[in-house]
């Protein structure tokens, strides 16, 4: 078989010819025609096995068929989905910091009287065993609310360091500036005579002195 030959044809175009109407008069165009002897063509190709070779033979009986010029890619592998249920609320894990929580509220319920030492002990126990938010919850199910606390008397002093120095200072002024007034009163009675108030001098200038420090907050709770 001969390698691929390129023919020229020049034709003079006819005016009858049905692609080219009114063109007598112009110029012809070369037409470059082509004839690829050994191109196999794809689409006329019959995949036929033959059974002596186990080759594909093709409808035309040339010989075998040649394997077309391009190759269909194959495709793409899918995605495999995997549809599975969406996970309870109940269901989901829970922390330390869930754990110490509720810790606390067991703890409120048995300063209330909610529970007692066994009872607390016991969902303590069970509370920091629980690995999900249902179980946690199952704790303190049947645990109503805490009773707000009472307000009680606001601290005239604070817990710091200051605020213990300022109580402990005014407990020995008040017990000195109190013994130095009895005993005032025991004279003046027993005499039956004015005696001079004495005892102011005791308690007036040490009291001075805490009530200015208590004003300039020492010892002095926050607002």
């Amino acid at each position: 078989m001969s390698a691929a030959s390129p023919i020229i044809d020049v034709r003079e175009p006819d005016e009858s010819h049905p692609y080219e109407p009114g063109r007598a008069n112009r110029p012809a165009s070369p037409t470059l025609i082509m004839k690829l002897w050994d191109m196999p063509l794809a689409l006329d190709v019959d995949r036929t096995v033959d059974a002596g070779t186990g080759r594909p033979w093709n409808h035309h009986g040339d010989g075998p068929a040649r394997a077309p010029c391009t190759t269909v890619p194959a495709a793409e592998p899918c995605e495999e989905i995997v549809v599975t249920e969406p996970i309870r609320p109940d269901d989901l894990r829970v922390s330390d910091v869930e754990r110490a929580r509720v810790q606390d509220l067991l703890s409120r319920a048995h300063d209330v009287g909610q529970l007692d030492l066994y009872e607390f002990d016991e969902r303590v126990r069970t509370a920091w065993a629980a690995r999900t938010r249902g179980e946690l919850q199952h704790v303190t199910a049947d645990l109503p609310a805490p009773p707000a606390p009472v307000p009680g008397r606001s601290p005239v002093f604070s817990s710091t360091g200051g605020g213990t120095a300022m109580r402990v200072l005014t407990i020995i002024w008040a017990s000195i500036a109190a013994v130095n007034f009895v005993v005032w009163g025991i004279i003046a009675l027993t005499t039956g005579q004015f005696v001079y108030p004495w005892w102011v001098w005791v308690a007036g200038p040490p009291g001075a002195v805490l009530a200015v420090l208590y004003t300039a907050g020492v010892g002095r709770p926050a607002r």
